[in-house]
């Protein structure tokens, strides 16, 4: 669900993934875990066409048949997105950053960071 804050763009959000897998043709590992995703998203306009996003999310996994392949995770995110138009084109070019904290059980921490620039091009 979103919820309009003024100009602010508030999204909560949860999923809860649970995965059982039998022995197939092409592997014979069996895996039952289950993930809990949580978090947010805050968006607001800056300029007619662009717009700061911003969101956190916290991911708790359960491996139910290792216990060594636990983990909690934390990601924090923000992107500046412009839509534009180019020639009949709708043009939407997004920047950001991306820092993802992963702890296993009984593991130090591992921090990895991501900068992205994508653009995308569509007719109108």
């Amino acid at each position: 669900y979103r919820f309009d804050l003024g100009p602010v763009r508030f999204e909560p959000r949860w999923k809860s993934e649970i995965r059982h897998q039998t022995i197939d043709v092409v592997s014979t590992s069996r895996q039952r875990s289950l993930t809990e995703l949580g978090g947010f998203l805050l968006g607001f306009p800056l300029l007619s066409h662009t717009q700061l996003q911003g969101g956190v999310e916290v991911t708790l996994h359960n491996d139910m048949r290792h216990n060594s392949n636990d983990f909690s995770g934390l990601v924090g995110a923000v992107q500046l997105t412009n839509i534009s138009a180019y020639l009949g084109y709708g043009v939407t070019t997004q920047v950001g950053l991306k820092i993802d904290r992963r702890k296993p059980k009984g593991e130090d921490a591992l921090t990895v960071t991501q900068s992205f620039i994508a653009a995308y091009a569509g007719l109108k």
